[in-house]
């Protein structure tokens, strides 16, 4: 307690958030191992879209937060020197490091969590069916059932034909382009 007591309430605020996040982090990890994963909250608030398909929100989630926060608090608490501004942006950029690397880790986990080993440049050639209608012309995405490597999956999937493909559809996979197919319908002879 005299340590604490020795802190300037500036020192005592800084080391406040590196108990309360890394008490949040060790929680949430302990949660990921007993398998409750990271609840999916609609957040439609109308922020700009970064890119196409890619909004502000699916960066700022409850576990990226807790990075940012985890390696920021412990920065500014060991960094902090009340005759130096350093510290601060400090603070900032090792934060956003944790954030960036969770994200980087988060996405290599989702891979091996929704395809396995499955490498999706496998399905090039395969023949399948559509389930989920898909729009002419790069318009929108569908999706498709192929077998890849012995396995069936559902992958999304776009087109270049000029006329929608409906569920049920055959088609052929003659490419994959940022982990989605480009599918072209099968006709049959006389079609």
């Amino acid at each position: 307690m005299d340590w604490w007591n020795s802190l300037s309430s500036i020192e005592q605020w800084l080391w406040g958030f590196v108990f309360i996040s890394s008490g949040i982090f060790i929680i949430q990890t302990a949660l990921s191992f007993l398998g409750f994963g990271e609840v999916e909250i609609d957040t439609e608030v109308g922020l700009p879209e970064l890119s196409e398909g890619l909004s502000v929100w699916n960066f700022i989630t409850l576990r990226n937060v807790v990075a940012f926060m985890l390696g920021g608090s412990w920065t500014s608490a060991l960094m902090y020197d009340p005759g130096s501004w350093i510290w601060a942006p400090l603070t900032v950029l090792v934060g956003l490091g944790f954030s960036t690397g969770n994200i980087f880790i988060a996405k290599n986990i989702k891979q091996l969590e929704s395809q396995g080993n499955l490498s999706i440049h496998d399905a090039v050639n395969q023949e399948g069916i559509v389930t989920i209608a898909i729009d002419p012309s790069m318009q929108g995405r569908g999706k498709v059932q192929v077998s890849v490597s012995g396995r069936s999956v559902e992958l999304p999937a776009m087109t270049e034909d000029s006329k929608e493909l409906r569920r049920g559809d055959p088609i052929v996979v003659y490419d994959v382009t940022e982990d989605v197919l480009k599918v072209s319908r099968i006709t049959s002879i006389g079609e």
